[in-house]
C-alpha cells in the first residue's frame, strides 16, 4: 500500500472516532502533516519510502486510542455560567415587571412579554446552534441586509414617538425600529473589516467612516436632536419645562434614594412616577434605586459584570480572527448599550437609551439583543473549530 492510502485510511479511522465532525478537517489536516514530516525525517536517516512511511504510523500509535483522545479534547463547550447569567438577567427583568410596577398595568401585557420570551429564547437558541463562520463567508450579503433593512424601514415607518422611530402595529402597540437596526450595525463593521483585511486599508477606513455616519445620522435623526436637547444634557436648568425636565426630574429622585429601601420621592412627582411606564423603560435603574436602593441597582449591575468579564476572557482566548472580531464586538455592542442606559439614568440624557440588555421593557430590543447573545455564545462553543478564509491578494504584474 502507498503511504499516501496508509496514512489517509489511519486519518479516516482516527476522524470516525471523533464526534465532533467540524473538527474532522483540522484533525486530519494535523495529522497529515506530522505524518508526512515523519515520514520525511525516516527518509532522510535512510529508510525507503515504505519503510519510513510504516515507521511513522507506528509511533503515531493505534488509530483508535489517538481518536479517542481527540475526541476528548475537542468538544463544544457550552458555556453554562454565561448562559446562567443570561438566564438570571431575564428573570430579573421579569421579577421587575411583575412585583416593582404592579400600579400601571404591566400584567395586562404579561402575555405579549411571555410571547416576546418565547421569540428571544428561540432567536438565542437558532443563533447559539448556528454556524457564525458564515458570516466571514458571506460578509457582504450580510452588510446588504442590514442596510437595505434601514432604507425600507426610514422610508415605511418615517414618523417619531416620544423622539424614536416606531412601527405601529396592528393591535396598537409599536415597534422600535432603531432597536432592530442600531445594535446590528457594528458588526456589519466587524464582517467587513474581517473581509477586507490585508486589502487596501484606506478602503477599510471608508467603508467603516460610512457605516459610523450613517449610523449617527440615524441616532441624530431617530432622537430628534437638535442644539436644546444638547443644552439640556449639560445644563437643565436652563429648560426646566422642556427638554431639561426629564433630567431634573431624575436627578432631584436620585438624590433622594438610599442605599437600602425605598427612598424619598417628592409628593409633587409620587403620582407621575406611578403611572408613567417610562420609569421601567428608560430609567429602570433609577426606578429600582428609588424604589429599592441603591444596593438593588449594585445586584444588577453585579451580574451584568460577571457576563462582560467571562465574556472578555473567552473573547481574548478564540484563535481566529473572524471568532475575535464577532465576540468581541457583541460584547462591545451590549456594554455599549448597558453604559449608555447608565448615564441616562444618572441624568446625563443626550439621547434616548437603547435599552438596558435583557432587562428593561422593550421587546424588540429583547429578542436582538438575545440574538446578539446567541451569536456570541455560538463563537465560544465552536470557535475552536473554525479557520479564517484567507484574503484573496491581487498579484502585481511585472511589466514585461
Amino acid at each position: 500500500m502507498q503511504s499516501s492510502e496508509a496514512f489517509k485510511a489511519y486519518i479516516n479511522k482516527v476522524c470516525q472516532q471523533v464526534r465532533w465532525k467540524r473538527m474532522h478537517p483540522s484533525i486530519a489536516e494535523e495529522l497529515e502533516t506530522h505524518l508526512y514530516d515523519q515520514r520525511d525525517a525516516f527518509q532522510a536517516e535512510g529508510d525507503d519510502a515504505q519503510a519510513a512511511a510504516d515507521k511513522a504510523l507506528r509511533e503515531m500509535g493505534d488509530a483508535i486510542i489517538v481518536g479517542q483522545r481527540f475526541d476528548a479534547a475537542h468538544r463544544p463547550k457550552p458555556q453554562w455560567a454565561m448562559l446562567g447569567a443570561v438566564a438570571a438577567l431575564l428573570l430579573i427583568g421579569l421579577g421587575l415587571r411583575l412585583f416593582l410596577f404592579p400600579e400601571i398595568g404591566l400584567f395586562d401585557s404579561l402575555p405579549i412579554k411571555l410571547f416576546a420570551y418565547g421569540i428571544g429564547i428561540a432567536v438565542l437558541l437558532a443563533a447559539y446552534f448556528a454556524d457564525f463562520s458564515l458570516l466571514g463567508k458571506h460578509p457582504y450579503a450580510f452588510a446588504n441586509i442590514v442596510v437595505f433593512t434601514t432604507l425600507c424601514a426610514y422610508i415605511l415607518f418615517p414618523g417619531l414617538m416620544n423622539g424614536r422611530r416606531v412601527w405601529l402595529t396592528p393591535t396598537g402597540g409599536s415597534i422600535n425600529v432603531l432597536y432592530i437596526l442600531l445594535p446590528l450595525y457594528p458588526l456589519v463593521v466587524a464582517v467587513l473589516i474581517y473581509a477586507n483585511r490585508g486589502k487596501n486599508k484606506a478602503a477599510i477606513l471608508m467603508v467603516c467612516t460610512a457605516l459610523a455616519v450613517f449610523a449617527g445620522l440615524v441616532i441624530m435623526q431617530a432622537a430628534d436632536f437638535n442644539m436644546l436637547r444638547w443644552q439640556a444634557a449639560f445644563r437643565p436648568e436652563l429648560d426646566p419645562t422642556g427638554y431639561g425636565f426629564f433630567p431634573l426630574l431624575t436627578r432631584e429622585l436620585l438624590s433622594g434614594a438610599k442605599w437600602l429601601g425605598r427612598g424619598e420621592i417628592p409628593a409633587v412627582y409620587s403620582d407621575y412616577i406611578r403611572n408613567s411606564a417610562v420609569f421601567y423603560n428608560d430609567v429602570l435603574l433609577t426606578s429600582i434605586a428609588i424604589r429599592m436602593g441603591w444596593a438593588a441597582v449594585a445586584a444588577v449591575l453585579a451580574v451584568f459584570a460577571a457576563l462582560f468579564a467571562m465574556g472578555f476572557r473567552l473573547c481574548y482566548k478564540q484563535k481566529s480572527v473572524l471568532g475575535k472580531l464577532v465576540s468581541f464586538t457583541i460584547l462591545f455592542t451590549l456594554a455599549a448599550q448597558l453604559l449608555s442606559y447608565v448615564v441616562y439614568n444618572m441624568g446625563f440624557q443626550l439621547f434616548p437609551p437603547q435599552s438596558l440588555p435583557l432587562v428593561s421593557h422593550g421587546n424588540a430590543a429583547l429578542v436582538v439583543n438575545m440574538g446578539l447573545v446567541g451569536l456570541m455564545l455560538s463563537v465560544f462553543r465552536t470557535g475552536s473549530a473554525v479557520k479564517d478564509v484567507q484574503p484573496v491578494k491581487k498579484k502585481k504584474r511585472i511589466a514585461a
